[in-house]
C-alpha cells in the first residue's frame, strides 16, 4: 500500500523521511501535486490535525510534523476540534444483560488539569470526526450525533432543546430517512455523511471570520442536504477539510472541490478554488486502486493498494 499526500506543509507534516525533517536550512514548502510520502504492507488512514500527521503503519504509529509529548496510541485513536477539545471512546465493562458499554470522553487541551466530561451511548460508536466546534458520531446501527457549540446550531443538523441540548449527543433525525450511513466527516463548520448507497449529504454554516476560508460547498444550512457529484455518481468514499474535500466514486474517479490555495486539491498552483465537483489530477500507478481517502484542514491523502487481480 501507498499513502500519497499534498497541502499544507509549513510544519513538515507531509514528510517522513527522517532526512527531510531535520533539514533545518531549508524551509518546507507545500505539496501541490499528489506525491508519495509513505509506503507499506498495511496503511490506515491518517489522523490529521493542522500541524502533525499521525498514521500507522504495518502495525507501528508513526507522527511527522509537531509532535506533542502525548501517548501515540491515544492519540491516533482520538479526534480534536479547533477548539482544543480532544474526544475519544472508552469500553466500559459488560452489563448486566451481557453487552459491552461504551462512553464518550472529552478532554480540553485548554484546561487539561480539569476532569474529562463523559456521556453514555445506548448504541456503540463506529467512527467519529471533529469539525470546528464539535463532534460527529456513527454508531454501528448506521444512525447519526452530532454534538457542539450552541452558537452554531445549523451545525448541529438538528433541533436543540433542553432535553437535546447542543452539548450532548444528539440523534440526526432527518439521515434516518436515507440509507444507512458508512462514514461521517467535519471538517470547519461542515459536516458530511456517506451512505452505502453511494450518496454524499452535508450541513452546517458559513466560516467564522473574514479571514477564514470559505466552506467548500457553495451553501449549507442545518438540514442534511444531497449533494451531487458529477452528474450523480455514486461515491464509495469521501474526505473533508476546512474548506475543501474530496469524493471516490465507484468508477474509481477522483473529484474534489472547494480551495486549493495551498495545493490541497493537488491541482497546482495556478488554480485557488474550484467551486464545482471538478476531476482531479492523480495517475493511479499500473496494477493499483483507490481504496482510501483523508484530509487534514488544509491537506489531502490518499491510499492505494495492489487491486484484487494483481495479488
Amino acid at each position: 500500500m501507498e499513502l500519497y499526500a499534498t497541502g499544507f506543509n509549513a510544519f513538515r507534516q507531509l514528510e517522513f523521511s527522517q532526512e527531510t525533517q531535520q533539514d533545518e536550512q531549508h524551509e518546507p514548502d507545500d505539496l501541490h501535486r499528489f506525491t508519495k510520502i509513505l509506503a507499506g504492507h498495511q496503511i490506515e488512514p491518517p489522523r490529521v490535525r493542522l500541524a502533525s500527521t499521525i498514521v500507522r503503519v504495518d502495525g507501528k504509529i508513526l507522527i511527522t510534523g509537531t509532535r506533542d509529548q502525548e501517548d501515540l496510541e491515544s492519540a491516533f485513536a482520538a479526534v480534536e476540534t479547533a477548539a482544543g477539545d480532544v474526544f475519544t471512546i472508552v469500553r466500559q465493562p459488560k452489563d448486566n444483560h451481557g453487552l459491552p458499554g461504551e462512553q464518550l470522553r472529552k478532554n480540553s487541551r485548554n484546561a487539561p488539569e480539569a476532569d474529562p466530561e463523559t456521556w453514555t451511548c445506548s448504541v456503540p460508536i463506529k467512527q467519529m470526526a471533529a469539525y470546528d466546534v464539535g463532534v460527529i458520531l456513527l454508531h454501528t446501527d448506521g444512525s447519526v450525533s452530532t454534538m457542539g457549540d450552541p452558537r452554531f446550531e445549523n451545525c448541529l443538523g438538528r433541533p436543540v432543546s433542553d432535553a437535546e441540548p447542543a452539548w450532548k449527543p444528539g440523534k440526526v433525525i432527518d439521515l434516518e430517512l436515507v440509507a444507512p450511513v458508512k462514514k461521517v466527516l467535519g471538517g470547519g463548520y461542515t459536516l458530511v455523511t456517506v451512505t452505502e448507497g453511494g450518496d454524499l449529504y452535508a450541513w452546517g454554516t458559513a466560516s467564522g471570520g473574514v479571514h477564514r476560508p470559505r466552506q467548500a460547498f457553495g451553501s449549507l444550512d442545518g438540514t442534511p442536504n444531497y449533494q451531487e457529484v458529477n452528474e450523480d455518481e455514486d461515491v464509495v468514499d469521501a474526505a473533508l477539510g476546512e474548506s475543501h474535500a474530496l469524493a471516490l466514486t465507484r468508477e474509481g474517479d477522483l473529484y474534489g472541490i472547494g480551495d486549493n490555495g495551498n495545493g490541497q486539491l493537488g491541482l497546482g498552483t495556478e488554480v485557488m478554488r474550484v467551486e464545482t465537483w471538478t476531476k482531479l489530477a492523480f495517475d493511479v500507478p499500473e496494477g493499483k486502486e483507490i481504496v482510501g481517502l483523508a484530509a487534514g484542514p488544509r491537506s489531502s491523502f490518499i491510499i492505494t493498494s495492489t487491486t484484487p487481480a494483481e495479488q
